[in-house]
């Protein structure tokens, strides 16, 4: 009898790892999030980054910069919706009966709640995906909806929600407990999860309208439930079938080590699966990585031809102190991404910095030279900004066509040193060609 359960345990592992898949040696795997990622979501994928032995940065996409959707397959690898407020009504009424669309909407008003930079959200990401969902570019690319992302995907395909649950429901909001899921079969994470049912830390009082979805079922053909609780009333995991995106309406980030690890496991594999679909690699048997020296502010033009330009500011890396020691907080890349639609003689990057205490830069899979260091005053890390650093790009990597420049802050270099020495920010990024 052990022996049988041994090799069933065996069985259950073997298939979870056959399902991972490899990263090219130095490949980094970019994962946005559509709102400010709290650290619990951030520990979550390092944690479980780590066990895959993936290397990944977490960036926060803006409302602002980043409504280039058709560009994002290029720049990123997945991204996560995480919690957030109420979505208002006008975003999941479009196709319901006016009486019934009127009657959430008067519902909303009393038990929604909603602010200015919710709105901006709401627009921002019912846009994001229904883009995602009608662009074949998009394929390949993991969502990860949590509580709030899984009512907006809901959204996106027309499916109603519930307002409050306990008015349209009898079920008291959810609100920071515990509950029981049972997931179908037919799931695509019943093999991360492994057991038929599981606990799910919950923070909600709105959910998919599941009467509604159960009764028009054939307008959701590419849609499928496949998870609930609560005698089956409150939906847990929405799935698509042409896309590999999943919501949950529990938080993966804050439940059980076992589910918060299989959901994470789920979205950094699909991520990793991505990336290896990228055209980049299908001519390459391994990823190779070179280094290369470019000199700096040298054979730069007043008039260049502009790239590639983003004003905003970016905080890549940092450090804090734990146990006598400097510890890595988080290390953030910056990925841009560009078209070179003529081939010119020179490239420049051109950036201010801040504390800049090492980097790592590559251009298209390649190492190039880091960005070059600031003085440091007594041991301490600067605490100004540099404007204008130009660094020469190797044109030798420089492609015709699209091309990809990461910058990511280094590892702490001495964790037993006295100060703050490891902080990069970076800001007016712009690459040029003359």
């Amino acid at each position: 009898m052990k022996k049988v359960i041994l090799i069933s345990i065996l069985l259950f592992f073997t298939n979870i790892f056959a399902k991972e898949c490899q990263l090219p040696r130095g490949e980094v795997l970019h994962i946005a999030c559509t709102k400010k990622c709290a650290k619990t979501y951030i520990n979550a994928l390092y944690e479980t980054a780590q066990e895959l032995g993936y290397n990944i940065d977490i960036y926060t996409l803006n409302y602002s910069s980043d409504r280039d959707f058709a560009n994002l397959p290029n720049r990123i690898d997945g991204i996560i919706s995480p919690g957030g407020h109420d979505i208002a009504p006008r975003y999941y009424t479009k196709t319901l009966p006016p009486q019934k669309a009127n009657s959430i909407k008067r519902e909303f008003l009393r038990y929604g709640k909603t602010n200015y930079e919710g709105r901006k959200r709401d627009s921002y990401e019912y846009k994001l995906f229904k883009h995602y969902f009608n662009d074949d570019s998009f394929k390949d690319m993991p969502v990860l909806g949590i509580c709030y992302g899984m009512q907006m995907l809901a959204s996106v395909k027309n499916i109603p929600l519930y307002v409050d649950i306990k008015r349209d429901l009898n079920i008291p909001p959810r609100r920071k407990t515990e509950d029981k899921i049972y997931i179908k079969r037919d799931s695509s994470l019943i093999d991360y999860i492994g057991n038929r049912y599981f606990y799910g830390y919950k923070n909600h009082h709105q959910a998919i309208d599941l009467d509604y979805y159960n009764t028009h079922k054939s307008r959701y053909s590419d849609v499928k439930i496949s998870a609930t609780s609560n005698q089956g009333e409150i939906a847990e995991i929405i799935e698509f079938d042409n896309r590999p995106a999943i919501g949950v309406q529990f938080h993966p980030e804050r439940s059980q080590i076992g589910v918060k690890r299989a959901i994470m496991r789920k979205f950094l594999t699909d991520a990793c699966k991505k990336r290896l679909n990228q055209t980049r690699y299908s001519n390459k048997d391994e990823y190779q990585l070179e280094y290369d020296t470019p000199s700096y502010n040298s054979d730069y033009s007043q008039k260049p031809k502009r790239l590639y330009y983003d004003p905003a500011t970016y905080h890549l890396g940092d450090e804090e102190f734990r146990g006598r020691r400097w510890r890595r907080l988080y290390g953030r890349c910056y990925r841009a991404s560009f078209i070179n639609h003529d081939y010119h003689k020179s490239y420049f990057l051109i950036l201010d910095k801040f504390g800049v205490e090492s980097t790592k830069l590559s251009l298209n899979g390649y190492g190039i030279a880091p960005i070059p260091r600031q003085y440091k005053a007594r041991g301490r890390r600067p605490n100004f900004w540099e404007d204008e650093e130009i660094i020469r790009l190797p044109d030798r990597y420089i492609q015709k066509g699209r091309n990809t420049l990461t910058i990511c802050s280094s590892e702490v270099s001495n964790p037993d040193h006295r100060y703050d020495l490891d902080d990069l920010q970076i800001r007016n990024i712009m690459i040029v060609a003359k």
